[in-house]
């Protein structure tokens, strides 16, 4: 604690921080005559003594008297006589802040935090030596060590979200051509501001291994990559940053890597080339396969259920959907065991059509009320099996990650428990469905004829009879209740909230995130991700990293890949920020992208780092550039050296290109002609060793 504590002090006595709530720090002088000793301890709204993350007293004079990082209890002692500032951050608590603490004797101070956000944001600018602007400046924000926040200055600054009040952070500043800059802050208004001038340097120790770009559609594209000497490589990728989800732009464009020196031996470049496409194409395996007797129906299906929710919403609109939604009803079915119900089943195969079956009530839980087609039988085992499931693990944990209401805000027909009806389910295609939410069905039959007016599931019983093993075919169903049960509270709270934004692409990636975070779901071996089998003769079987240059994250084109892609940014998200932002998004009446940029960080930065993460996570060599598992494949690449140092491309809105381009012993610089805002990122290695 007391070298961490030097350290800290070696730099972050001398910077000069916001006027606003980032204070200067001057060289501490405690041989002045003193008079009295303050004492602090930390405790929770229960009295138990807790450790904050930062403990500060600053003098009249917005002076760092002293500090302690992680401690709970904490002693400034020989203290003047006079006003202080008392400032004490927890993450997670709302920070304490005593402006006017008054020193005249000994003083012990408790101090109570009280769980509550407490967010501010920062602003920084940066410079060069003559106080001109540095765009792409790379910032990057880390608390303990962890990298919590990072941004791209753009016209020379940034703004960054979600700091903490009263937390110390350390944040480094890195430019291509300059001295990197590392310093110390803390905040305590609701913004600070930090200004930072960077000295030029033109060593190569002044180069990242990771960079990334934001340039306007009329900016001059061009970055030089530097010496990449015969063994060395680099990872490019290129994205137009259209986020508007209503459009699906293609963009046309070429790439260049010029290399200085013409005088290169071919032979120079093949060991890099030769090693990479090795592992490359090691992806081509069995081990990503495609489930087609799911996902080709599946998605067809989604994609009626999806358009169909559109069109109840623009018909009617919020005010009178929820008006049916919190009407108390009065009509309250018999639920139990034997009774039987009818239902109204859609036929998705003729628009409009439905048929009516019977069920009877098999199962009665905690949370459900579980029906069977009476034209079929269902192992009362099997049926057991599922409501267990649903009460122990699928409803708390699709609850508690993205829920913002109790039950009762959901329950349409405020019996206290959701509907599972098994029934067979036909849809013409080669395969099978596993099972739906229909919005309709929180609409009264005077709107939706077919409408049962409950909240409920529907699941296809005619899975249990594939030629599989039982428990697996099981899981697929559960699988699937947690899928849709996502999908059910997400429409609810897109009710609640009036969001009218065009939102498929994150409601989808959150129903893959509900199946993972209930154990039915792995993110290796997702042929929607990936796709051995996926051809450019058969693009409707590509996954996501087949082909992500035709693949728009935010446009829903109803593909494979757009699950594979939305499934991927929606557990990135999660990874990153945790179930908070889950709940944000959920309950914002705004673009899910501008929840993003305006909570967490610039949605622009952050793509940036997702598509890198795609290609580098493996490699470990940043937090926030890794999955907690190893995906086992990579996007697909292309080859730019100095037998094809040229090539042009078409490109859907934040659709990715990567590119490796391997050393030649020579200076390269990349030049892109692309009429929209691009964002790149630049990632640089060497090989180790021969193949």
């Amino acid at each position: 604690m007391k070298l961490k504590k030097l350290l800290f002090m070696s730099v972050f006595l001398i910077i000069v921080l916001s006027l606003t709530g980032c204070f200067n720090v001057k060289t501490l002088n405690k041989t002045t005559v003193t008079y009295s000793d303050l004492n602090v301890k930390v405790i929770n709204s229960n009295g138990s003594t807790i450790e904050a993350d930062l403990i500060v007293l600053i003098d009249s004079d917005k002076n760092i008297v002293d500090f302690t990082t992680n401690s709970s209890i904490y002693q400034f002692p020989n203290l003047k006589s006079g006003k202080y500032t008392l400032v004490v951050g927890k993450e997670g608590y709302k920070a304490f802040i005593d402006d006017n603490l008054l020193i005249s004797k000994d003083i012990t101070k408790e101090v109570k935090l009280i769980e509550e956000e407490d967010l501010t944001q920062v602003k920084i600018e940066v410079y060069d030596e003559n106080g001109q602007p540095i765009d792409n400046a790379q910032i990057t924000v880390f608390k303990d060590g962890n990298i919590v926040n990072k941004g791209l200055t753009i016209n020379g600054e940034v703004f960054l979200p979600r700091i903490w009040r009263g937390i110390l952070y350390e944040y480094k500043i890195e430019k291509r051509g300059y001295k990197s800059y590392s310093g110390y802050y803390f905040n305590r208004f609701d913004a600070g501001y930090i200004t930072i001038y960077l000295n030029s340097s033109t060593s190569e120790t002044s180069i990242p291994e990771f960079e990334e770009y934001i340039f306007d559609a009329e900016d001059e594209k061009s970055i030089s990559l530097g010496y990449l000497g015969s063994n060395d490589y680099i990872v490019v990728g290129i994205t137009p940053l259209n986020f508007n989800s209503n459009t699906n732009n293609h963009f046309e464009g070429t790439i260049t890597a010029n290399i200085n020196n013409k005088n290169i031996e071919t032979n120079l470049i093949q060991l890099p080339i030769k090693r990479e496409m090795a592992k490359l194409q090691q992806l081509k395996n069995n081990f990503y396969n495609l489930k087609e007797n799911i996902y080709f129906n599946q998605k067809e299906l989604d994609a009626k259920l999806r358009q169909k929710e559109k069109e109840l919403i623009e018909q009617y609109g919020f005010e009178e959907i929820l008006k049916n939604i919190t009407k108390s009803r009065f009509n309250i079915q018999s639920y139990s065991l034997g009774s039987e119900r009818t239902f109204y089943i859609r036929d998705f195969n003729r628009e409009e059509y439905y048929y009516s079956i019977t069920a009877t009530l098999k199962r009665i839980s905690n949370h459900s009320y579980i029906y069977v087609d009476n034209n079929i039988t269902i192992n009362q085992t099997d049926l057991d099996y599922i409501a267990e499931q649903f009460d122990n693990q699928i409803y708390p944990t699709n609850m508690k990650f993205f829920a913002s209401h109790e039950y009762t805000s959901y329950d349409y027909d405020e019996n206290g428990k959701i509907i599972i009806l098994l029934t067979p389910i036909i849809f013409d295609g080669p395969g099978i469905v596993m099972g739906y939410f229909f919005l309709g069905d929180y609409l009264p039959k005077t709107y939706i004829e077919d409408s049962n007016e409950a909240d409920m599931i529907y699941l296809n019983s005619n899975v249990l009879e594939l030629d599989n093993d039982k428990k697996s075919l099981l899981n697929e169903l559960l699988s699937t209740v947690a899928h849709e049960f996502q999908h059910l509270i997400f429409f609810c709270e897109k009710l609640f909230a009036y969001r009218v934004i065009e939102d498929t692409w994150i409601n989808e990636g959150f129903s893959g995130l509900a199946q993972y975070l209930n154990g039915y779901y792995n993110y290796v071996g997702d042929g929607r991700i990936y796709n051995s089998d996926g051809t450019e003769t058969n693009p409707d079987a590509l996954g996501y990293f087949n082909k992500p240059a035709d693949e728009s994250l935010l446009s829903w084109e109803n593909k494979l890949s757009d699950y594979g892609a939305s499934n991927l940014f929606a557990f990135y998200l999660y990874h990153l920020f945790g179930e908070q932002i889950i709940k944000d998004i959920n309950t914002s009446p705004s673009d899910p992208v501008n929840v993003i940029s305006e909570k967490y960080r610039t949605f622009s930065t952050l793509f940036l780092d997702w598509i890198a993460t795609n290609y580098v996570g493996e490699y470990d060599i940043n937090p926030i550039l890794n999955y907690p598992m190893d995906l086992k494949v990579q996007p697909e690449t292309k080859i730019l050296n100095a037998l094809n140092i040229s090539e042009d491309f078409s490109i859907k809105a934040t659709g990715v290109l990567y590119y490796l381009i391997c050393g030649t012993g020579a200076d390269i610089t990349l030049n892109i002609n692309l009429n929209a805002n691009t964002g790149v990122f630049i990632y640089r290695s060497i090989y180790q060793e021969e193949i």
